[in-house]
């Protein structure tokens, strides 16, 4: 989720310039989930 969270603070200020309407208060938890991840799958 930090390089998400990193992504939205650089890429709002960009979307915004060019008059993009971004949701007040983004975070990464609005974008993306890890809701679907198996922990049990891994590599050996």
């Amino acid at each position: 989720m930090d390089r998400v969270t990193a992504f939205i603070a650089s890429a709002v200020p960009v979307y915004e310039k060019i008059g993009a309407k971004m949701k007040e208060g983004l975070t990464a938890a609005d974008i993306v989930t890890n809701e679907f991840i198996d922990p049990t799958i891994a590599l050996p």
